[in-house]
């Protein structure tokens, strides 16, 4: 990859491949609305901050790295393999990364933050392959023409019981996985009017201790808790594979798979 440019602009939409923000100029990334700011701090932390009415960035904090460095000069760009990076300018120091590792044919990658205040790098079809944090599926539309991957829950996000009733179809619609409002996490087959269970965690507990969630944790591990945090069933794949980008996706066999940071599988589930 070519060395990083500098974004020439003071407020940017969108950062390109091969581009880069600096902390020493006070750059900011906002979305379109101008209701958040993405700002890479002079000790190296990513903070993501809501703005103010004129714009500019307040004290709420709504998601950060939590790296920091010691004072220095930093700058954020992303590489041609889709991952993010904070490094220190005159070390070369990587202090942060995301730790994606993907097929470089689906660049340029771009980050893009969200209308809610969401980091997300994209790729070149503009679809979203790795999110600071969100709730899945969220139908958000991305300055009118983004939307994330409709079968594959990325890091870090989240599948709620009380969110579109929970569902992550398949890309053929006819499979999909539901975290359910009793707390069992279900995939299902549609067959016209009705839905046949193919897997199921066995995890009812009742609506009492509701909603639920499933999440696709930064360990690995895909795991289902109450409205309290208590845990109720995970995937057991915490630290396998190579470490990363975990993500896991609902295949068009009706299959739950979970993906290490090289794209290889850790584990399924099947009927």
């Amino acid at each position: 990859m070519a060395d990083p440019y500098h974004v020439n602009n003071t407020v940017s939409y969108f950062l390109q491949e091969g581009q880069f923000l600096n902390s020493d100029n006070n750059y900011l990334l906002r979305d379109k609305n101008r209701k958040h700011s993405l700002v890479i701090k002079n000790d190296g932390n990513l903070v993501i901050y809501k703005n103010d009415p004129t714009g500019a960035p307040t004290i709420a904090i709504l998601w950060q790295s939590g790296v920091t460095g010691g004072k220095a000069e930093y700058h954020f760009y992303v590489t041609e393999e889709g991952d993010l990076k904070v490094e220190q300018t005159i070390s070369k120091k990587i202090i942060w990364q995301t730790n994606n590792r993907l097929n470089k044919n689906q660049g340029k990658f771009f980050i893009q933050l969200s209308i809610t205040g969401q980091l997300l790098i994209c790729n070149k079809n503009r679809w979203v392959v790795w999110a600071s944090q969100s709730v899945h599926p969220s139908n958000q539309i991305i300055n009118g023409a983004f939307s994330l991957i409709p079968n594959i829950l990325l890091q870090n996000q989240i599948l709620k019981s009380d969110v579109n009733d929970g569902i992550l179809f398949d890309k053929t619609n006819n499979y999909f996985l539901k975290m359910q409002s009793d707390g069992n996490v279900v995939i299902y087959q549609k067959d016209g009017s009705k839905n046949n269970v193919v897997w199921s965690s066995h995890t009812n507990v009742g609506p009492s201790r509701g909603p639920f969630h499933l999440k696709m944790q930064n360990d690995g591990n895909l795991c289902a808790y109450d409205n309290k945090n208590a845990y109720l069933w995970g995937t057991g794949t915490s630290g396998k594979g190579y470490k990363g980008q975990y993500w896991a996706e609902v295949k068009s066999n009706g299959q739950l798979l979970v993906h290490d940071a090289n794209r290889d599988i850790i584990c399924f589930f099947k009927q």
